[in-house]
């Protein structure tokens, strides 16, 4: 099978006026700037609206939330603030003073709810000797 041979047409063709671009970017700045001065006047308007309303003492109407809902958030702030108000300092300074050799703290998760003096995860380092002891005996030995 025997293909036509590749024909290419290396001639650029004519570039198509610009004036017709141009005028669309035109027209787009102007329509931008119309929006942009709109969004400026009703910013303006709010500011006004809100100076009134503070000289005239009146307040905004709040939204009413579920008392289900609000004293969800309520025990959801408490909890965010008892977790805060730990002693983290002190905490940090006794594990950093009971730190033996052969013991490695991998996590420390205080309960705020509960005593914040315990440490939930450690690893136990074997001694080397008694390593290379356990790696000789195999694994249940």
């Amino acid at each position: 099978m025997r293909r036509a041979p590749l024909q290419l047409d290396l001639v650029a063709p004519p570039r198509r006026s610009r004036w017709l671009g141009y005028l669309v970017l035109a027209g787009s700045l102007l329509v931008a700037n119309e929006m942009f001065m709109r969004m400026r006047e009703a910013q303006d308007q709010v500011a006004r609206l809100d100076a009134v309303q503070g000289l005239l003492g009146e307040a905004r109407p709040t939204r009413a939330l579920s008392r289900e809902r609000l004293e969800e958030q309520m025990k959801e702030a408490q909890a965010v603030l008892r977790q805060l108000s730990l002693p983290w300092a002190q905490l940090v300074e006794s594990l950093e003073s009971a730190a033996m050799p052969d013991v490695a703290v991998l996590q420390v998760q205080p309960d705020a709810q509960q005593r914040p003096d315990q440490v939930r995860r450690g690893e136990v380092h074997p001694e080397p000797e008694r390593e290379d002891e356990l790696i000789r005996q195999g694994p249940g030995e």
